[in-house]
């Protein structure tokens, strides 16, 4: 493994360990059993190695995630497909994918540069543009009624978020929110089966 290498593995293992941060330069050097000067050979700051691992470990994931859900047949699969990985996703990258989005709008989020938010929320991006195309085939196939698009993605993008939320909360239970289709999950807590849970999901918007 070169150095570059070396700096990204040990970054990648603080920043799940300790958070983003709390990681810092000196860190990652000692991490990977080099000098604080040595990581500024390979990278101008913090921000960049993380840029670097979003490109290296997380963009790819969205990829793998567009392949799963086109081997899926129907809107159910698909969502519960969805779902899944964004469970996993959490398991695998969860300070990396949680703390940034938090961190927005907080004192501690204002040195965050407009790159890293960028970065968080072209994931966002990456998971509603999914939900749209599992909507929108979902609409073709008559599975789902033929209202707006970005509302349902919306609506399944919260519900989801919460459901994992909830899950990785130790069963505390759905955040609340304003969007009225969620009104009828709000009763509903953790721990859920996900093939359950998207059942309930589904009949806010089946045909």
């Amino acid at each position: 493994m070169n150095k570059r290498d070396m700096i990204l593995s040990a970054a990648f293992e603080l920043i799940l360990q300790k958070g983003i941060v709390s990681t810092k330069i000196i860190d990652i050097a000692e991490r990977a059993g080099i000098g604080k000067g040595t990581v500024y050979d390979y990278f101008k700051s913090k921000d960049e190695i993380l840029l670097t691992i979003f490109d290296a470990y997380i963009l790819n994931e969205y990829e793998l995630m567009d392949k799963g859900l086109a081997e899926k047949k129907n809107t159910e699969e698909r969502l519960l497909f969805f779902l899944e990985f964004k469970e996993d996703m959490l398991r695998r990258y969860g300070p990396i994918i949680s703390e940034i989005p938090n961190l927005m709008g907080t004192q501690a989020g204002s040195a965050l540069s407009d790159e890293i938010r960028f970065a968080a929320l072209s994931m966002i991006a990456r998971e509603m543009k999914s939900l749209k195309r599992i909507v929108e085939l979902g609409k073709a196939a008559g599975e789902l009624k033929d209202e707006d698009s970005e509302h349902f993605a919306s609506y399944i993008f919260s519900a989801t978020a919460s459901h994992v939320a909830a899950h990785a909360n130790e069963g505390k239970g759905f955040v609340q929110g304003d969007n009225e289709l969620l009104c009828e999950l709000e009763t509903i807590y953790s721990p859920c089966e996900n093939s359950e849970f998207i059942k309930l999901v589904l009949k806010g918007i089946a045909a």
